[in-house]
């Protein structure tokens, strides 16, 4: 009894840590996708500047 007990304690205990592993990964991919954004928004911000400047000499 106390052995089935503690083997699904463990079992318990396995599954958290591989939910705490997949947290983990996700809040990586979240911090690569907010860096990913700031280069687009810098990239936009630079395109509009370019475009802008391109305009300006048109006229």
């Amino acid at each position: 009894m106390e052995n089935e007990l503690l083997k699904e304690i463990s079992l318990k205990l396995n599954k958290l840590v591989d939910i705490e592993k997949r947290l983990n990964k996700l809040e990586s991919i979240e911090n690569e996708l907010k860096s990913i954004n700031k280069s687009i928004k810098g990239i936009q911000k630079d395109s509009l500047s370019v475009m802008t400047y391109l305009a300006s000499r048109d006229m």
